[in-house]
């Protein structure tokens, strides 16, 4: 079918949005969600900063959970200069391919099974 899976397609729009949001092309000011990592560690110079959060609430909010995937990308995604170019420089980062089909995946399953099956009971 050419579907991607639903937690690739959601890290790809999380990424895509913090794109949008730091390159000010929504009228949120980007300082509310997320603060710059002035480290000078290794990476690009849009690196941000991750808070660190006890509570689960706090770990899985947008703009914490993005932090760890758009500190890996590389510094010629995140310096793009149009949203369009980010978005074919991200699919080859993150090296997305479509999800499988289903019967396929039910027949491995099926096998893996089958082959349990006849593990467990040579053992009994």
């Amino acid at each position: 079918m050419g579907l991607m899976r639903l937690n690739t397609r959601r890290l790809r729009s999380d990424l895509v949005e913090t794109f949008k949001i730091i390159n000010g092309k929504y009228s949120i000011d980007s300082e509310k969600l997320f603060e710059f990592d002035d480290g000078n560690r290794r990476g690009h110079s849009k690196k941000l900063f991750k808070r660190r959060s006890r509570l689960n609430l706090r770990k899985f909010v947008f703009s914490n959970r993005v932090i760890d995937h758009w500190n890996g990308l590389s510094d010629s995604c995140v310096n793009c200069s149009t949203i369009n170019n980010f978005k074919s420089r991200i699919k080859v980062e993150l090296e997305l391919e479509p999800c499988q089909s289903t019967e396929g995946n039910q027949l491995v399953v099926e096998i893996r099974l089958e082959s349990h099956q006849n593990h467990s009971t040579m053992l009994q």
